[in-house]
């Protein structure tokens, strides 16, 4: 499953930990914080690396609410999760912002400790991507099938 985290630069630190337990999962973390450069157009790159994703986790935060940039990104990533089918947005909180109302219906976690709270992160994500997978699965052979009629 491929894993887009959408997060503010000044976040890094919480993105990459949450990178990294994604990825200790065995999922494929697309754009991931570790790999971007300085100095590449992180605009074009990032969007090439949404169309791939399965799972969106924004990193929700006062850093990413006060960014007009990270605003615009944010809503575009709810927009897409919107027009495309079994793409997962799961919101990742970890201050005490209040997520925006247009992510308000997704799931959300709360782990304002991320140090703390990764293990609960990992268990958590892992059970609503495992369904998730299932459900994607389901879909497709639905389709194939429809498409077959």
């Amino acid at each position: 499953m491929k894993v887009f985290i959408s997060h503010s630069n000044k976040d890094k630190a919480a993105a990459l930990r949450i990178s990294e337990a994604i990825k200790s999962l065995g999922h494929d973390v697309v754009a991931d914080p570790a790999s971007i450069r300085a100095g590449a157009n992180a605009f074009d790159s990032l969007s090439v690396e949404l169309e791939t994703a399965d799972v969106i986790v924004p990193v929700i935060s006062r850093n990413l609410l006060s960014s007009s940039a990270a605003q615009k990104e944010l809503s575009s990533l709810a927009l897409k999760a919107l027009s495309k089918p079994g793409v997962v947005i799961l919101p990742v909180r970890i201050d005490e912002s209040i997520v925006p109302s247009y992510l308000a219906s997704s799931v959300y976690l709360d782990i304002s400790d991320v140090d703390a709270d990764i293990e609960f992160f990992k268990s958590t994500f892992q059970a609503h991507t495992s369904v998730t997978d299932e459900a994607r699965r389901a879909t497709t052979k639905a389709l194939h099938v429809t498409n077959l009629t």
